[in-house]
């Protein structure tokens, strides 16, 4: 069984309306959210983890990736979720050395459908 992937995305980074199209369309069913402060982060963190969100997707640059991972420990209960940075940010270096392309692919501009077909694989 797949795990369960919910998004975080960072509604004002650089890249993120360009995206948004691509992630939307990908995203229709799963957990989603774009908080405007560290408290809706917190918040929402905590959501997923009462979800059963088992891979948090982090849409943003390696600025938005520092927020998730440094809310994480106070929002999240039980063992901690793997990540997969979705680069959308001005600065994705996380995203690059782990394999993005520079500018993402047309028809998958976030890396989206790529994180859940290697979910649905076992990956």
């Amino acid at each position: 069984m797949a795990p369960r992937i919910g998004i975080i995305s960072n509604p004002r980074s650089s890249s993120h309306h360009a995206g948004q199209a691509g992630l939307a369309e990908a995203a229709a069913r799963l957990p989603h959210a774009a908080p405007e402060s560290r408290e809706a982060l917190g918040a929402a963190l905590a959501q997923f983890a009462a979800d059963g969100v088992e891979v948090v997707a982090v849409h943003g640059g390696d600025g938005t990736l520092r927020e998730v991972l440094s809310a994480l420990p106070q929002a999240w209960a039980g063992p901690m979720p793997a990540i997969a940075p979705l680069p959308a940010g001005r600065t994705n270096l996380a995203a690059h050395t782990l394999g993005y392309p520079a500018s993402g692919r047309r028809e998958d501009p976030t890396g989206l459908r790529r994180l859940l077909a290697a979910a649905g694989a076992g990956r």
